[in-house]
């Protein structure tokens, strides 16, 4: 059995008229079609084109610096935005990512700094205690 010998077909069950063959190829022909145009299409016109860019419209250099054009008032001063502003976001961001690092070892930090204050005041002292001789 080859691919010549066998045939299929689609066909569409419409209610109340049964099924109904459907083919959604065109008839197959050995001659090609000398209508059509062998040459690619020109990409420019198959996707849409951004507009040209605007020129820049021209400065007044007259202009007075720190003046609104409106009414005349005052500009008021941006400041530039605080520390906290800026990288408080971030920061909270690479606290709270990196919490099950620094989260177990915050204790044992906490006891070691303890041991080391008080050895430090153990040795600064000196002996609390002095044993009799025998």
């Amino acid at each position: 059995m080859t691919g010549r010998d066998a045939q299929a077909w689609v066909e569409v069950n419409l209610k109340g008229l049964g099924w109904i063959p459907f083919y959604p190829t065109p008839p197959e022909t050995k001659t090609p079609d000398k209508s059509l145009d062998p040459t690619p299409p020109d990409p420019r016109t198959l996707v849409r084109q951004p507009p040209p860019p605007l020129a820049d419209p021209p400065h007044d250099d007259h202009t007075t610096q720190g003046r609104t054009t409106v009414g005349g008032q005052e500009a008021s001063p941006q400041s530039p935005p605080s520390f906290w502003k800026q990288y408080g976001p971030l920061i909270t961001k690479a606290t709270l990512w990196t919490m099950p690092v620094w989260l177990p070892a915050l204790p044992i930090l906490l006891l070691l700094g303890i041991k080391t204050r008080l050895r430090r005041r153990a040795y600064m002292t000196g002996p609390t205690m002095t044993f009799p001789s025998c």
